[in-house]
């Protein structure tokens, strides 16, 4: 374990807030799970975090943004899975178990 404050100092703050982010959406403490800690610092989460709360109202662009990336870190680095909301990951998965 890293204290926060040590962490921040050695990172940029760009990162730091995007790691803040991701540990919040991935399962903190209060939170069920969604990925790895892993997944979420080996996925290109910059990206998908770079506007992602930091305004006091949501877009739906930035919430669109942090659903891909859940998906990405639910479906694992080594899947086949095209889908880039929750529903379609679903629905893959319901398809493939049928066939």
């Amino acid at each position: 374990m890293l204290p926060l404050h040590q962490g921040i100092s050695r990172l940029s703050t760009l990162l730091a807030k995007t790691i803040i982010k991701a540990h919040i959406l991935t399962g903190d403490d209060c939170m069920s799970k969604v990925g790895t800690k892993h997944a979420a610092v080996t996925t290109d989460s910059v990206q998908f975090f770079m506007n992602f709360g930091e305004t006091d109202t949501l877009s739906e662009q930035d919430e669109t943004l942090a659903e891909k990336y859940l998906v990405r870190l639910w479906t694992g680095a080594r899947s086949t899975a095209t889908a880039e909301i929750f529903d379609h990951l679903r629905l893959e998965h319901y398809t493939s178990a049928s066939a």
